[in-house]
């Protein structure tokens, strides 16, 4: 984990993130609700591109840029612009 890292750094309170999950190879979208210096809210909303609201997740930073042993780190989403 990166020390002394504030998630505020790197998000912010709208942006739209993604993470995969390691063992069924599903895309995770969302939208974070809420930030805290260690911590951030989740809602996910969309598995592999397809709208399906899940729920919440606080996630702690270590989760945020580490990952877990069942999912990757949580990462922007960037989308094209035509």
């Amino acid at each position: 984990m990166r020390e002394n890292t504030s998630l505020h750094k790197f998000f912010k309170p709208g942006d739209r993130v993604y993470r995969k999950q390691i063992d069924y190879n599903e895309n995770y979208e969302g939208i974070i609700l809420s930030i805290t210096n260690d911590s951030m809210e989740i809602f996910w909303d969309s598995i592999n591109g397809k709208y399906n609201p899940i729920g919440f997740t606080r996630c702690s930073s270590e989760e945020v840029f580490d990952g877990t042993n069942e999912y990757t780190p949580i990462k922007h989403k960037h989308f094209l612009h035509r």
